[in-house]
């Protein structure tokens, strides 16, 4: 942080230390000195698309959703092809329950980039939310079946409530067992009951 604002005194029109010294302020919380670097790059550089990308993310640690939406939309003004803030947009959508339009989001994120995992995890937890049991199930064991790293116990535990919807009920009962040992394993005791108490009612 000490460097780039040295970097900043010495070049205030280097953007670069701005657009990264803003995200180091949003992992810190400081949502409003993040926004006030990134608008910093929005005016030096006005077609920098992950400035408005990442200003939303700020937004968003910030809980200002519809201000988020607003950033990544600008972003993608500039970048219709830019994935990652099709993605974001509909993070922030779901979080206003505009469901439908979250779906539009991430299905444009597909479109752009076919591997992105999170946005096939992302819309398949969000049909679960509208009762589309079946395009969830779709895309949740796309993403299982890739195996990633870091495979969230959502995904698991949304596959799971899919299988119920779909009368599969011990393929349901597989994927919440497996989405509480998941959920176990990384301190989540939320989740973890939340599995629990969806077994106990197969």
């Amino acid at each position: 942080m000490q460097d780039f604002t040295k970097a900043i005194e010495l070049e205030p029109e280097l953007a670069e230390a701005y657009l990264i010294r803003g995200v180091l302020l949003t992992q810190q919380g400081e949502t409003s000195a993040a926004e006030q670097d990134f608008a910093r790059v929005a005016q030096l550089q006005p077609e920098n698309a992950e400035a408005y990308k990442l200003k939303g993310d700020a937004q968003m640690v910030a809980g200002n959703e519809l201000l988020a939406i607003a950033d990544y939309t600008e972003a993608l003004y500039i970048d219709l092809a830019y994935a990652d803030a099709y993605r974001a947009r509909g993070d922030a959508r779901v979080a206003i329950d505009d469901f439908p339009g979250a779906i539009a989001d991430y299905t444009e994120a597909i479109n752009l980039n076919p591997n992105d995992l999170a946005a096939y995890a992302a819309r398949g937890i969000t049909y679960n939310q509208i009762g589309q049991a079946s395009q969830a199930h779709n895309d949740l064991s796309q993403v299982i079946a890739q195996d990633p790293p870091d495979l969230m116990p959502d995904v698991y535990y949304n596959r799971g409530l899919a299988r119920i919807s779909l009368g599969d009920l011990a393929g349901a009962r597989q994927d919440l067992e497996q989405a509480a040992s998941l959920y176990l394993e990384t301190g989540e005791a939320e989740g973890y009951r939340r599995s629990l108490a969806q077994l106990r009612g197969l």
